[in-house]
């Protein structure tokens, strides 16, 4: 029973060798920055994917390539010659952005010339009156105002939308409320689902037709049904969760402990640098995979890369866990004990997943950050393996 075990820990060390292996490759062929304020200056040019994180990250100047940036708080306001994907407390983007805009944020405003598309995903979303877009717009928040031209569709599912302008083809609204402003000028249908209907002040205009469609009745059943079921069937899902997760930390502890804590204390000693690292391996990775599958050839690489990609992101809270637990633990003991530290984070770690909203931000950057430490420390590891073959 040993030996398995053993194999088994050797086993995820080999399928996190292959991970970080892509991983590495992809972000070492591009120019990553980290600071607690990183700027790019409007004279400088990167001709080549740009990777930021920072507490405030300002990006002035060009970039012939896509922009990953992650932090506090983003402001975009130079040319981006590709796509821009950012995340942060405030997100701005200013600027001239010739792909895609992918961005989450709690406030985030664009007022950009964007060429394609604009996804979006935040408490407060505003598109204004002086960005120009050629695409459509896709949204998920609480408060949307779209005061721009969208040429293209708008598609949206929060608590409130505005839209004072026009767009070009079909408005598609789940949530909670629908206001048409007076220079709203829809050249195709409006189709919400909401139980509060539409407020379409005077002057707006819609050339297609506008339909409310209510939550049917088998949904209102199973949403009174999951009312009753729903916190019994979420406290079952995290005991199972956590005692998993507490199974496969003993083990690591067990059998490589000393990964397991540098693992840890990369999480502290660099959290930013992890953090935007982290970022790139998840949004980058199911992209290669998708690649990898489409050529056929490349499906078993592929599906190698799924998992392990599904496994790291699985692992990476226990080693959230052991940073979070040893805050607790070596202060309360005076035996260093990595099992103690797994289970006293784990515990920290579930219990966040009780508090709305903020709980999940905390557990969603934290585990980015392991991700990235994971994929640091396991790079250290295979340039140590590389070097005594």
């Amino acid at each position: 029973m040993r030996s398995l075990l053993k194999v088994l820990s050797f086993s995820f060390l080999g399928v996190l060798l292959a991970f970080v292996v892509f991983s590495s490759t992809v972000y070492a062929q591009s120019n990553f920055r980290e600071g607690k304020q990183s700027i790019l200056p409007k004279s400088e040019v990167v001709n080549e994917n740009y990777f930021v994180t920072g507490e405030t990250i300002q990006i002035s100047g060009t970039v012939n390539g896509d922009v990953y940036a992650v932090g506090g708080n983003v402001l975009v306001d130079g040319t981006i010659n590709g796509d821009l994907m950012a995340a942060g407390g405030t997100v701005q983007v200013d600027g001239k952005i010739s792909g895609n805009i992918r961005v989450a944020g709690g406030q985030v405003s664009v007022s950009a010339d964007v060429a394609k598309n604009v996804t979006v995903a935040g408490g407060q979303i505003t598109l204004a009156e002086n960005a120009k877009l050629l695409g459509s717009a896709t949204a998920v928040g609480g408060n949307i105002e779209i005061k721009t031209q969208v040429p293209g569709s708008v598609e949206v599912g929060g608590g409130n939308l505005i839209i004072n302008n026009k767009v070009g083809k079909n408005v598609n609204f789940a949530g909670g409320n629908l206001q048409l402003g007076s220079l709203a000028d829809v050249g195709g249908n409006v189709t919400y689902y909401s139980e509060t209907a539409a407020l379409i002040t005077d002057g707006a205009k819609i050339k297609g037709e506008t339909k409310q469609n209510l939550p049917p009745k088998e949904f209102k059943e199973a949403r009174e049904a999951g009312k009753r079921s729903g916190p019994a069937f979420f406290r079952f899902w995290m005991m199972a969760g956590f005692f998993s997760a507490l199974v496969i930390g003993l083990l690591l502890a067990k059998f490589v402990p000393g990964f397991t804590q540098k693992t840890a204390d990369n999480i502290k000693s660099k959290f930013l640098a992890n953090l935007g690292i982290g970022f790139i391996a998840v949004v980058v990775t199911p992209i290669a995979v998708f690649i990898l599958f489409v050529t056929l050839l490349g499906i078993p690489l592929g599906f190698i890369l799924l998992m392990g990609y599904l496994f790291v992101i699985y692992v990476a809270k226990i080693f959230v866990a052991v940073f979070a637990g040893q805050l607790i633990t070596r202060r309360a003991f005076k035996t260093k004990s990595l099992y103690l530290d797994i289970l006293f984070g784990l515990m920290i770690f579930y219990l966040l997943g009780f508090v709305p909203i903020l709980g999940w931000i905390v557990q969603t950057v934290f585990v980015l950050a392991s991700v990235g430490s994971i994929l640091m420390t396991k790079k250290e590891v295979y340039k140590s393996l590389s070097g005594k073959i």
